[in-house]
Protein backbone atom coordinates (compact mmCIF):
# COMPACT_ATOMS: atom_id res chain seq x y z
CA UNK A 1 0.00 0.00 0.00
CA UNK A 2 2.90 2.29 0.76
CA UNK A 3 4.30 1.64 -2.70
CA UNK A 4 0.91 2.57 -4.26
CA UNK A 5 0.82 5.85 -2.34
CA UNK A 6 4.46 6.54 -3.18
CA UNK A 7 3.81 5.77 -6.86
CA UNK A 8 0.70 8.01 -6.89
CA UNK A 9 2.61 10.80 -5.15
CA UNK A 10 5.54 10.57 -7.59
CA UNK A 11 3.15 10.52 -10.57
CA UNK A 12 1.38 13.67 -9.33
CA UNK A 13 4.72 15.43 -8.77
CA UNK A 14 5.97 14.47 -12.22
CA UNK A 15 2.71 15.67 -13.82
CA UNK A 16 2.93 18.99 -11.93
CA UNK A 17 6.52 19.55 -13.02
CA UNK A 18 5.61 18.82 -16.66
CA UNK A 19 2.66 21.24 -16.63
CA UNK A 20 4.77 24.02 -15.15
CA UNK A 21 7.71 23.36 -17.49
CA UNK A 22 5.56 23.24 -20.64
CA UNK A 23 3.34 26.24 -19.84
CA UNK A 24 3.73 29.63 -21.59
CA UNK A 25 6.68 31.73 -20.51
CA UNK A 26 7.38 35.36 -21.31
CA UNK A 27 10.73 34.67 -22.95
CA UNK A 28 9.34 32.10 -25.38
CA UNK A 29 8.34 33.26 -28.87
CA UNK A 30 4.59 33.52 -29.24
CA UNK A 31 3.98 33.71 -25.50
CA UNK A 32 1.49 36.38 -24.40
CA UNK A 33 2.95 39.64 -23.10
CA UNK A 34 1.94 40.21 -19.53
CA UNK A 35 3.70 43.50 -18.85
CA UNK A 36 1.26 46.36 -19.55
CA UNK A 37 4.10 48.85 -20.01
CA UNK A 38 5.21 46.94 -23.08
CA UNK A 39 1.80 47.25 -24.75
CA UNK A 40 1.61 50.06 -27.35
CA UNK A 41 -1.68 51.87 -26.93
CA UNK A 42 -0.81 54.81 -29.15
CA UNK A 43 -3.93 55.80 -31.12
CA UNK A 44 -3.60 55.56 -34.89
CA UNK A 45 -4.04 58.83 -36.77
CA UNK A 46 -7.32 58.69 -38.74
CA UNK A 47 -5.73 60.21 -41.84
CA UNK A 48 -3.30 57.31 -41.93
CA UNK A 49 -6.23 54.89 -41.86
CA UNK A 50 -7.93 56.64 -44.75
CA UNK A 51 -4.76 56.83 -46.76
CA UNK A 52 -4.94 60.59 -47.11
CA UNK A 53 -1.91 62.78 -47.45
CA UNK A 54 -1.19 66.45 -47.26
CA UNK A 55 -1.40 69.34 -44.87
CA UNK A 56 -4.50 70.11 -42.86
CA UNK A 57 -7.06 71.72 -45.18
CA UNK A 58 -5.36 70.59 -48.40
CA UNK A 59 -7.69 69.09 -51.02
CA UNK A 60 -7.06 65.35 -51.32
CA UNK A 61 -10.13 64.49 -53.40
CA UNK A 62 -12.31 66.45 -55.80
CA UNK A 63 -15.25 65.03 -57.70
CA UNK A 64 -17.20 67.58 -59.74
CA UNK A 65 -19.95 66.95 -62.25
CA UNK A 66 -21.99 69.69 -63.86
CA UNK A 67 -24.64 68.88 -66.45
CA UNK A 68 -25.90 71.68 -68.67
CA UNK A 69 -29.09 72.03 -70.74
CA UNK A 70 -27.19 71.69 -74.02
CA UNK A 71 -25.82 68.29 -72.90
CA UNK A 72 -22.42 69.83 -72.20
CA UNK A 73 -20.72 68.30 -69.18
CA UNK A 74 -17.99 69.31 -66.79
CA UNK A 75 -16.54 66.14 -65.25
CA UNK A 76 -13.53 66.42 -62.98
CA UNK A 77 -12.12 63.68 -60.82
CA UNK A 78 -9.06 63.98 -58.64
CA UNK A 79 -7.88 61.77 -55.81
CA UNK A 80 -4.53 61.72 -54.07
CA UNK A 81 -3.59 58.82 -51.82
CA UNK A 82 -0.03 58.42 -50.55
CA UNK A 83 2.08 57.83 -53.64
CA UNK A 84 -0.74 57.58 -56.16
CA UNK A 85 -2.75 60.32 -57.87
CA UNK A 86 -5.67 59.86 -60.22
CA UNK A 87 -6.83 62.78 -62.33
CA UNK A 88 -9.43 63.30 -65.07
CA UNK A 89 -10.48 66.66 -66.48
CA UNK A 90 -13.33 67.09 -68.98
CA UNK A 91 -14.60 70.62 -69.63
CA UNK A 92 -15.25 73.02 -72.50
CA UNK A 93 -14.75 70.30 -75.09
CA UNK A 94 -11.33 69.38 -73.69
CA UNK A 95 -10.44 66.06 -72.12
CA UNK A 96 -7.27 65.26 -70.17
CA UNK A 97 -5.98 62.45 -67.97
CA UNK A 98 -2.90 62.00 -65.84
CA UNK A 99 -0.38 64.79 -65.37
CA UNK A 100 -2.03 67.23 -67.79
CA UNK A 101 -5.35 66.81 -65.97
CA UNK A 102 -3.57 67.21 -62.62
CA UNK A 103 -2.10 70.55 -63.70
CA UNK A 104 -5.52 71.90 -64.72
CA UNK A 105 -7.13 70.60 -61.52
CA UNK A 106 -4.39 72.18 -59.39
CA UNK A 107 -5.10 75.50 -61.11
CA UNK A 108 -8.83 75.06 -60.39
CA UNK A 109 -8.25 74.21 -56.73
CA UNK A 110 -5.85 77.15 -56.24
CA UNK A 111 -8.26 79.59 -57.92
CA UNK A 112 -11.32 78.44 -55.96
CA UNK A 113 -9.52 78.47 -52.57
CA UNK A 114 -11.98 75.91 -51.19
CA UNK A 115 -12.48 75.45 -47.47
CA UNK A 116 -14.80 73.01 -45.68
CA UNK A 117 -16.82 75.81 -44.08
CA UNK A 118 -17.77 77.59 -47.32
CA UNK A 119 -21.46 78.10 -48.07
CA UNK A 120 -22.87 75.98 -50.91
CA UNK A 121 -23.94 78.99 -53.00
CA UNK A 122 -20.52 80.57 -52.56
CA UNK A 123 -18.85 77.39 -53.90
CA UNK A 124 -21.34 77.05 -56.78
CA UNK A 125 -20.82 80.70 -57.82
CA UNK A 126 -17.02 80.30 -57.73
CA UNK A 127 -17.12 77.10 -59.81
CA UNK A 128 -19.55 78.51 -62.37
CA UNK A 129 -17.47 81.70 -62.67
CA UNK A 130 -14.31 79.64 -63.17
CA UNK A 131 -15.88 77.73 -66.07
CA UNK A 132 -17.79 80.79 -67.33
CA UNK A 133 -21.18 79.05 -67.00
CA UNK A 134 -24.63 80.56 -66.36
CA UNK A 135 -26.77 79.26 -63.49
CA UNK A 136 -29.81 79.11 -65.77
CA UNK A 137 -28.12 76.51 -67.99
CA UNK A 138 -27.19 74.15 -65.14
CA UNK A 139 -29.36 71.02 -64.93
CA UNK A 140 -27.40 69.27 -62.20
CA UNK A 141 -24.49 70.23 -59.94
CA UNK A 142 -22.70 67.54 -57.90
CA UNK A 143 -19.51 68.21 -56.03
CA UNK A 144 -17.58 66.39 -53.34
CA UNK A 145 -14.36 67.69 -51.87
CA UNK A 146 -12.29 65.88 -49.24
CA UNK A 147 -9.64 67.74 -47.30
CA UNK A 148 -6.67 66.35 -45.39
CA UNK A 149 -7.80 66.17 -41.78
CA UNK A 150 -11.13 64.46 -42.55
CA UNK A 151 -13.18 67.54 -43.47
CA UNK A 152 -15.61 67.25 -46.38
CA UNK A 153 -17.67 69.56 -48.54
CA UNK A 154 -20.59 68.01 -50.44
CA UNK A 155 -23.11 69.64 -52.76
CA UNK A 156 -25.80 67.77 -54.70
CA UNK A 157 -28.37 69.95 -56.44
CA UNK A 158 -30.69 69.52 -59.37
CA UNK A 159 -31.29 73.28 -59.49
CA UNK A 160 -28.71 75.90 -58.69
Amino acid sequence: MLSKRLGLFLSMMLLSVMIIACGPQADQPGAPVEDEEMMDETPVDETEQEGEVGDEGEVTKLDLEIELEDDEVVDIEFEEEWDETEAKYVAAGESFRGEEARERIDELINTLELTPDMEEDQVIDAVLDYFNLDRENVVEFDMEVAFAGQDRLEIDRDQV
